[in-house]
């Protein structure tokens, strides 16, 4: 992936940001499919992961992670 996106001249820090992102809201599995499915489409961006991850996500009837910040109190 970074490889592919590093030849295309994509924002490593930012695709690795979006990474970790995405694999603490939607966990190593979801992540690593969405990865295989951008790469099989010769997608390797950030964007197309995240599409896969919904794509996916959606296709399990799954609603999507919603971040709730909560004051320490």
């Amino acid at each position: 992936m970074f490889l592919r996106a590093a030849e295309r001249g994509a924002h490593l820090g930012v695709l690795t940001r979006g990474l970790l992102d995405l694999l603490e809201s939607h966990g190593p599995v979801a992540l690593e499919a969405a990865i295989v499915a951008a790469l099989a489409t010769d997608a390797a961006h950030l964007g197309a992961v995240r599409h896969f991850v919904d794509h996916h996500a959606q296709a399990r009837g799954q609603a999507p992670p919603i971040a709730v910040t909560l004051p320490d109190d």
